[in-house]
Parts: structure tokens; sequence; C-alpha cells
């Protein structure tokens, strides 16, 4: 983020035999402890909330569907057109720099990622089999991980597209996804063809109401899928499928966009992507803004990680997927696979080798060219979502909306026709994003995970009692703590005092939350358990107040 100078970072790591999180990072973050400085945009969780046009990445899913369904080869021959290919009378271009190639393989016209191949292999397929293989990923729907305010994304059924629209789809345009729901697209391709919904790792996702039972395991890749799947998990791919995607992946990174990808000692595969982002206020694509991205999977032999990176905007450099977010994937995938001590299944190459096989000059690159998708549609696929989509709520106003995650996630996360009005209410102060309602601020919770809350009480950790809870009628008890005044200064409620509790002897998080219980907040000094606090125990302070903790070993 330093170095391209972007807007927004996202990078998820997943185990793709269990669909586990095993890492996820997004950037700019927030102290939580620091509440006075707190921008409500940051509370976003960019990777489950915000959507964005995932670009060429999105081919992914076109090949894989139409090896699966169609019968396509990866080394059947595909004729790229000289790099363009009319639709209804819109022109489809590849990247200008690779306009002259013609009759190529269908794993070369990937490796290149070619947009008229990929337009060609939808075509193949027909509007309501590529829907199938799509929603069979995941997009347009809801994972259920255990992350409040999931999105479904945006993904209109084949009745309300455009003449065109098979061929936007086919190269990652008019659709709006997560990060999460393309790391776990790609885990399907590496684990042999199967979803496996993605969950927090923990031993057990359900039990989610705490105690000592959550105790740390250390974790060790799965080299198969369990015996008996479970809930929501079902095949997309045929293996044999799979196992042809996975080298076709690998030759990305070996030969084609995805050099920079390439590891030291272990094989990889992935795809590379640049997006455009929209204009908000015109529907159309933007001239010089872009996503960057790369979602990949290591060793290819037996992939034990798959990584998504997705950034916003940078500004400094290329703009490239192949050289922003590539780069990025290598170096957590090689630090993740030597961590976790997977065997290596190549040999070790010296940093000149690695040097050189990535400096290969490539004439082409995965940068979009077409500016014709139908975005007013997609804009008004929002409307459709349910009320309880965070998408839908941010049009409308009703829920703290952060700032797209980046390829056209200011216009999909932002979408719908009364996104201009809900943009600038997204930037609301800390007093508006804790008067959302109580029933607001739990749709957005899984329901597993608003079970386990309600069967442990967390529910007066949300500020109101089970009760009130259940019956949805009282809203939620967030007093406003923390007013932001229009000229950024901060005040408290000196109308309500509470008595500051005794932090000795515990932990930042046992002092965390004990504040939070009674409506203050702290500011942590030094490391270990409590030793000193001010203002001192029993002090009647305004409700907001700042505890000063000293923290000792």
């Amino acid at each position: 983020m330093a170095k391209v100078k972007a807007l927004h970072g996202t990078v998820v790591v997943q185990d793709p035999h269990t669909g586990q999180i095993l890492a996820l990072a997004v950037w700019p973050r927030f102290n939580p402890n620091d509440s006075r400085h707190l921008n409500a945009d940051a509370l976003t969780d960019l990777a489950v909330s915000d959507v964005y046009e995932p670009g060429s990445t999105f081919k992914l899913v076109t090949y894989s569907a139409a090896l699966d369904s169609v019968g396509v080869q990866p080394d059947d021959i595909v004729d790229c057109q000289g790099g363009k290919i009319v639709l209804y009378g819109r022109t489809i271009h590849d990247d200008k720099s690779d306009m002259g190639r013609g009759r190529v393989t269908v794993q070369v016209a990937l490796e290149r990622s070619s947009d008229v191949a990929a337009v060609k292999m939808a075509l193949k397929m027909g509007p309501d089999t590529f829907y199938k293989y799509m929603r069979a990923y995941g997009f347009g729907d809801r994972s259920g991980i255990e992350l409040p305010a999931e999105t479904r994304g945006l993904l209109r059924p084949p009745r309300r597209w455009g003449a065109t629209s098979i061929g936007s789809l086919a190269i990652g345009q008019e659709v709006g996804v997560t990060p999460v729901q393309l790391v776990t697209m790609v885990s399907a391709i590496a684990n042999g063809g199967v979803y496996m919904p993605p969950h927090i790792l923990l031993q057990s996702s359900d039990d989610l109401s705490g105690g000592a039972h959550l105790r740390a395991e250390p974790f060790r890749p799965e080299n198969e899928l369990p015996a008996q799947l479970p809930d929501g998990a079902h095949r997309v791919i045929r293996e044999l499928t799979a196992a042809k995607m996975r080298m076709m992946m690998q030759g990305i990174v070996m030969e084609g966009t995805g050099k920079a990808a390439q590891l030291n000692g272990y094989s990889s595969g992935g795809k590379t992507g640049t997006a455009q982002k929209i204009d908000v206020a015109t529907h159309t694509y933007s001239k010089t803004k872009y996503v960057a991205s790369f979602a990949g999977m290591a060793p290819v032999s037996n992939p034990a990680i798959t990584v998504a990176v997705v950034i916003d905007s940078p500004s400094v450099g290329s703009y490239y997927g192949a050289a922003v977010s590539a780069p990025v994937f290598q170096d957590v995938a090689q630090q993740v696979l030597e961590y976790l001590g997977v065997p290596h299944d190549q040999p070790l190459k010296s940093k000149k080798e690695l040097q050189l096989a990535k400096a290969a000059p490539d004439d082409f690159d995965d940068s979009p060219q077409d500016s014709g998708a139908d975005l007013n549609e997609m804009f008004a696929q929002v409307n459709s979502l349910p009320s309880d989509d965070p998408l839908r709520a941010s049009a409308a106003g009703n829920a703290p909306d952060g700032n797209a995650t980046g390829g056209d996630a200011e216009a999909a996360a932002q979408a719908g026709e009364g996104l201009e009005k809900g943009a600038a209410s997204a930037k609301k102060s800390l007093h508006a994003v804790a008067s959302s309602s109580q029933t607001g601020v739990l749709a957005m919770l899984p329901e597993k995970v608003l079970a386990a809350f309600r069967a442990s009480e967390a529910s007066g950790w949300l500020g109101g009692s089970a009760t009130s809870q259940q019956a949805k009628v009282t809203p939620l008890k967030i007093a406003p703590i923390a007013q932001m005044r229009a000229n950024g200064a901060v005040v408290v409620d000196a109308s309500s005092r509470v008595a500051v509790p005794s932090f000795e002897g515990e932990a930042l998080r046992e002092v965390v939350e004990k504040a939070n219980e009674v409506g203050l907040s702290v500011q942590p000094v030094g490391s270990g358990l409590a030793r000193e606090q001010v203002p001192a125990v029993g002090t009647m302070v305004p409700a907001g107040t700042e505890v000063v903790v000293r923290f000792s070993r």
C-alpha cells in the first residue's frame, strides 16, 4: 500500500480443503481503543462487505465452466480474431499490445488473458449454463462466513441481461464480487472442484459463545477434502476439469501475465486482473483509476493455500494486477508455505534465476479495453437485493458504508439509483454509527453467529438484553458516548456517569472488554498485565471517558 499509494488493500488466505480463512488483512485499518480518531469508513470489512468488478480474474470461472460443460480442452484452437470481437454492435478488444494474436490454443489464450477468447468461451456455453456455474461458485449469494455485514454481491439472472452482457460477464464486468468470494472460487479449483463454504479458523466454527474450549490450535494443511462434506459444500466442476484448470493456471505464472507470482521451491498458479473503476456520477468507466488483483494457489501439485490480493487505485508506478498484486501473492505465499512446513515440489532457485524468470519480457497484459458494459443495469441491481444486504443498506443510507474495495467497487458497492444520495450519508460520524437500529445491526450477522450470541447472552455485549433482541422491538442501546462535532471536536455525555472498575492484574483484552461493558474507553501503555490506572478505581466519570492503564510484566 505504501509503495503504490493505493486507496485500499485486501488480502485473504484460505485452506482450500476446509474453507477455513487462515488470514485476512484490510488496509487502512483502525485502532478500536482510539475512538476519538475513529473514522466510520474504516469499520467496513472490505473482504466481505464491499464488492468490486473482478476483471480478468473472473476468467477462471469462464474457462472452467467451458471446460466442464461443453467439452472445451486446453489444447483446442481458438481464433482471437486479431484481438477484436463485435457483439451486437459493441466491440470488445484484447489488450492493445496483443492485437496481432490470431489462432492460439485455449491455454495460451488464458495465459495471455485474451478477452476475445473468454467471450467465445461464454458464447459457446450460453447464458443459462454460464449463470449456473457462476452461482455454483458462490457468486451472487452470501457464503455464511462468521463475519458481520456480508453482502451477496451483484449478479443478475440471465432474464435481466442485456444483449452483450454475456460478453461483459465473461471478462469480469457487470458483476460485483467480494475478495472472500473470489478466494473461495479459486479454492474450489484447487481442491478438485468442490465449493467449500468459507469459515473463520476455529476448531469448531459453531462454537462461537466463547470459553476455554476455543483455545489456540496449531494449523496443519489438509491434503484432501473431509470424508463428510460440511453443510453448503457441493461439487462445481469435475475433478478432471479442476486438474486441467490448475495446469492452465500454472501456465499463467510460468509463461503468461502472472510471472511475478513465481515462488522459490514451490509451483504456483493463478490469474491476474486489472479492472477499470466506475465513475459513480456518470456510470462510466474511469480512464485513470484501476483495481489490480491476483488470485492464486500453491503448490499446484497439491495446493495447501489459496490467496486473493485486491489493491484499489494504485497511483504510483504500474496499475496492472501483474505488476501490483502478483508480487504481493509471491511474498505472502512464499512465507506462509515455509512457515507451515509445506514440502517443496520444485528445486530451489538462486536469486538470480528468480529475477531472470520474472524479468522475461511480455508483449501482452490484462489491461481492460472495453467500456461498453451495461453499467446502469449493474447499478440498478442493488435495488433488487434484500433489505438486509449491506449494499442495499448503503444505497438507502440506512447503514454505515465503507469505501468500495475497488475494481468497480465504487460502482458495485455503491451501486443503485439512490446511491449518489447514499454516498453523502456514508461518511457518518461515530454518533450516527452508534445510533443504528438494533434490528439493522443484527440483520447483518449470520444466523449461526446470532444464535450463538443469544445462547451465551452475548446480546448484552451488543447493548440490549436477550429478550429485547429476540423480540426485535427495543432499539440497540449504544449511548452516544463520544459525539463528533462538525469542527472535529469530540464531546462526552457528562449527564451519564459510571464508576471506573478495577483492571489490576488483567490482560489488555479483558481490560478493554470490562471497560466497554460500562461505557468507557481505554488508552493502554506498555504490555503485559494491568498494574496502574487513571482515574482511580471507583471514580465516578462521564460515560465515554478514556482510562489510561499501564501494563507491565
